[in-house]
Order: structure tokens, then sequence, then C-alpha cells
């Protein structure tokens, strides 16, 4: 069987672990399959043609030629019926641990590095152990089980989580480093940390309601500054008509300016908007993430992600938009109005030279207070109000 065994090795490419096609002989001895060679150097970052086993390096490009020979070999060897035992020779069966490395067909793991948590069949270890840092780390036999559920110091599952240390160990970390210390099963403790999650999940999900109303709301907010502004568009024109002469170019400086502010408040409201839809954007991905860790089974890997989230009391606590009354254009309106009246005054006494008064009421900004800094946190905000009339006219 060995002597077989070492047959087989011969006609095998270590590259696509198949019998031969086209082989090639490179210059160190080695032979693989023509296309698979030419797709190792082509695909090489360093663009360095070397040998995949012996690490020999080629300079220029070596010349590939098809070795006639050893391809008629593959095809006698073909004939005599190994093709099956080259299957089990390389292969991974349905109760064998693949290697994680293996692109194609899966083949047999003979290691497991701890360190790496990865399988490595014959031919990708040799790679492995070719580093002089991953040499240093710890190899055990194959396991179904996750590599990072084996304890890399006594090579046992870890089914005890320390509450202590918050991490995962084994019953042989219990009676050495770990001993005194609060422990508790490892499922147990995933079971509860999921319930926190569930609950962190529903508030999520509450607060993405209230965001979502609260952008109706400002839709609204949008429409009833348009719908006001236009009107005071519409009565300001028919207030400067009578004014051809005399009020033309303030008429056009009040339209601009109200356009000016409409699309001012229309913007602010709508960059709450964004700011609104950005978190629950936000939100969605919290609890689309939150999901996939309550969804998880491996309680080692659960409860290794689970440390690293931030304070779930985060999530919990929303806090709302104060919603700030907006003063409509009607002042603007009733300011123009008692101009004209005065300036109809001004004008019957030709005598007197009276400057145009401002008699708009003031009204006071709404400032929005200062984003937080707190990534996590739902921010408070005020619409800002409209300038002082008496800016509009004057």
């Amino acid at each position: 069987m060995a002597h077989r065994g070492d047959r087989l090795e011969k006609i095998t490419c270590s590259i696509c672990l198949d019998f031969l096609k086209d082989p090639v002989t490179i210059a160190c001895g080695h032979s693989y399959c023509m296309i698979c060679i030419k797709q190792s150097w082509d695909t090489d970052e360093t663009k360095v043609c070397k040998c995949p086993q012996c690490r020999t390096v080629f300079k220029p490009r070596p010349v590939l030629v098809k070795n006639i020979i050893l391809a008629e070999l593959v095809e006698d060897l073909k004939k005599t019926g190994l093709q099956a035992a080259t299957a089990d020779h390389w292969y991974a069966g349905p109760e064998d641990v693949t290697c994680d490395v293996c692109t194609e067909r899966k083949t047999k793991a003979v290691k497991s590095c701890l360190v790496c948590l990865v399988s490595y069949c014959e031919n990708h270890l040799e790679a492995h152990d070719d580093d002089p840092e991953l040499k240093k780390h710890k190899l055990v036999n194959p396991s179904k089980e996750p590599l990072h559920s084996i304890c890399s110091r006594h090579d046992e599952v870890m089914k005890i989580f320390c509450r202590t240390d918050q991490q995962c160990i084994c019953y042989l970390c219990l009676m050495d480093d770990h001993k005194g210390h609060d422990t508790v099963p490892a499922a147990a403790e995933m079971a509860e940390k999921k319930k926190k999650l569930q609950v962190a999940r529903n508030q999520i999900q509450r607060n993405m309601q209230d965001q979502e109303q609260e952008v109706k709301l400002l839709q609204q907010e949008v429409e009833a500054i348009n719908a006001s502004a236009d009107k005071a568009v519409e009565d300001s024109e028919k207030i400067f008509t009578e004014m051809i002469r005399l009020l033309q170019k303030k008429s056009s400086d009040v339209k601009q300016q109200i356009r000016s502010q409409q699309e001012t408040e229309v913007r602010q409201i709508k960059e709450l908007q964004e700011k609104l839809k950005e978190e629950i954007t936000e939100l969605k991905w919290k609890d689309a993430e939150l999901e996939q860790l309550s969804n998880m089974e491996n309680h080692s890997q659960f409860l290794l992600n689970y440390t690293s989230l931030p304070d779930l009391s985060e999530f919990i606590h929303s806090q709302g938009i104060y919603m700030h009354a907006w003063k409509n254009f009607k002042d603007v309106i009733a300011a123009v109005s008692k101009l004209r009246d005065q300036l109809q005054d001004i004008l019957t006494d030709t005598g007197t030279n009276t400057k145009v008064p401002h008699t708009l009421q003031t009204h006071k900004r709404i400032r929005v207070p200062p984003k937080q800094k707190a990534s996590h946190r739902y921010r408070k905000r005020s619409f800002i109000g409209l300038p002082q009339p008496e800016a509009i006219i004057g």
C-alpha cells in the first residue's frame, strides 16, 4: 500500500491534487499540471516565479514544455484502476475534517491551528510551517468542533463561561487558573445574554417607529410652510400692485426675501428629516447586527462578540424631537398692509417727507441644540423660527 501511495504522489499535481494533466517538469525537478503552474505564477502577488513545493526561484520565467514521458506514465497508471485509490488518499469523506484552504474539491485535514483557527491538509500545512512566525502556532489533531471552541492550552472544548474574567474556559481551566471564580455553563450564559439582546432589539424597533412618525410630522410642517409662503407671496403681490410706481422695487424685494426664508425653513426641516432617516438606517443596521448575534448558536463565538458590544442601555433610551410652532407669513402681510395705509397718508401730505417705518413685530429665533457626541444617543431637535419681520420689509 505504501508503494502504491508513493506511485500516486508521483503522478499527482500538488496544486490541484489530481492526476497530472499536460505535465511539465521545472528545473528543480518537481512536476505540475501546465495550467496549474501557469495560474500559480500569474496570480502570485510578488510576480516571482517559484516552485510551490521547494520555493526555488526562477529568473527569468521558464518556458514550460510538456513532459511527454510523464504524460504517458500518467495515462498508463489511470488504466490500472488507481483513480478511486487517489480519491480515497486525498479527498475528504463525510466523516473527515476538511482543509479550509483548498478552494476546489476539499481534501482531508491533518492538523488544525488554534491561532489561525484554520484546518490544513498536508500540502497547505507545509506552507504554514514554512513561515517562522506561523510555525510557533499550536497545532492539534483535526476536530469537527469549531476551533474557537477548543481551549488552546488544554485542547478541550470550552463549555464553561467565567463571569469573573468574561471568557469561555474548559473544565481543566476551572481547576487551574479559574479556580474559585464565578462560573456558569456557557449555554446558560448565552441564553441570558440573548434575552438582554431581545429587550434591546424591542426597544430599538419601538424607537424606529417613533422616528418614522416624526418624519411624517416634519413633512406636514414642510407642506404647511410652503402653503403659507405661497399665500403670503400672492397677497403681497396684490398689495404692491396698488403701489406700481412707488413700491415696485420694494415688492420685488419682499417676494425675494419671502422665498429665501421659505427655502431656509424648508431646507432646515429637510435637513432634520435626513438626520432622522440616517438614524433610522443606523438603528436598522444595529438591529440587524444584534439579530445576527442573537442567532448565533456557538456560545464561544457569541460571548466573544457580545463582550465587544457597547452598553446596551444606549439602545433603549430615545429622546424625541421638540416640536416648536412656527410663525407663518401672515405678519408680513399685515405689516405690508399697514405700510400701504401709512404711505397713503404720507402721499396726501405732499409737504411732508417721512421715511417708511418698520412696523412688524419681532420674532426670536429658536436655536437647534448642539449635536451630542455620543453616536448611539438620540439627539433633541427644534425648529428654527422665522427672522424678525422688519428684516423682510426693512
